[in-house]
């Protein structure tokens, strides 16, 4: 054989190899490639044809950003706590709209925000208006709030059943908010049917009357009013002289449209007849 006979059958057998070893290499890499992609449970998309609509590709369903809650520790709920206890009649309105915008950007009213506003609300009983007024505003804003005042202020009640004084300012906060009907009828009714359950119990039994007094006062609806007097009526005689007095007391105050310069003039016996604040 001439020599360029050998060179043609190495050349050929040069390409021979390095064409095997290329188609080789695609096989093992096309193997490798979908032995990993499946281990990793990735599907792959197969090539679009040239000139072939492409298909949509649906996009992942939104998923709801839950609403940030406000624990004790959250920068908000310490700003929220700080504007709360600010609360008085001088600059209630922008007081106001600095609160309802730091609850906005919390996202939702829940348990713990109501909480804060009852908790400052105890604390100044002589702003109960105003801070009836702010969840009413709330309210208006967060559909949730009406239940969530209704039982935040139903375990107040059981919570602080021994404080005298407490137990009376939420059941007068409580009937604020009745007055502003962020409180239902049928909520407050059993509120007070539980107050007035045992007449024995004279914190509560007072802390029911001044409940009504604080309702009738604020101009609550009338079916509610004529409910609440309809059961101090049934419990007056049952319960012990200085409550039927106060009982009396706050009958004469609605037979007066709740006018506090009205002033019975039937005299009680001294210490017997607790006056209003």
């Amino acid at each position: 054989m001439t020599t360029n006979t050998f060179l043609s059958v190495g050349l050929s057998f040069d390409v021979i190899y390095w064409v095997a070893l290329a188609a080789g290499f695609m096989i093992y890499s096309r193997v490798y490639h979908n032995k990993f992609f499946k281990a990793k449970s990735v599907s792959v998309a197969p090539v679009a044809l040239v000139g072939a609509e492409p298909k949509p590709v649906p996009l992942p369903a939104a998923v709801a950003t839950p609403p940030r809650r406000l624990p004790c520790s959250d920068p908000l709920a310490a700003e929220l706590r700080s504007l709360l206890n600010k609360v008085c009649p001088d600059g209630f309105s922008s007081l106001s709209d600095r609160i309802l915008g730091i609850i906005r950007e919390a996202g939702a009213a829940d348990a713990s925000v109501v909480s804060l506003v009852f908790n400052s609300a105890i604390g100044a009983p002589a702003y109960l208006k105003l801070y009836a007024k702010l969840l009413s505003s709330l309210a208006d804003e967060f559909a949730e709030v009406r239940h969530t005042v209704a039982t935040v202020g139903h375990g107040l009640i059981g919570r602080h059943h021994e404080h005298q004084q407490n137990l009376t300012v939420i059941c007068r906060f409580m009937g604020c908010l009745a007055a502003l009907q962020v409180v239902k009828e049928s909520e407050m009714q059993a509120i007070l049917e539980e107050l007035l359950s045992s007449v024995s119990d004279v914190k509560c039994v007072e802390a029911a009357v001044c409940a009504v007094v604080t309702m009738g006062t604020n101009g609550a609806a009338l079916p509610l009013m004529d409910e609440a007097f309809g059961r101090l009526e049934i419990v007056k005689e049952s319960v012990p002289l200085r409550l039927r007095f106060l009982i009396e007391d706050a009958v004469e105050l609605r037979l007066s449209n709740f006018s506090k310069q009205h002033r019975v003039l039937n005299v009680k016996p001294a210490g017997l007849r607790p006056e209003y604040t």
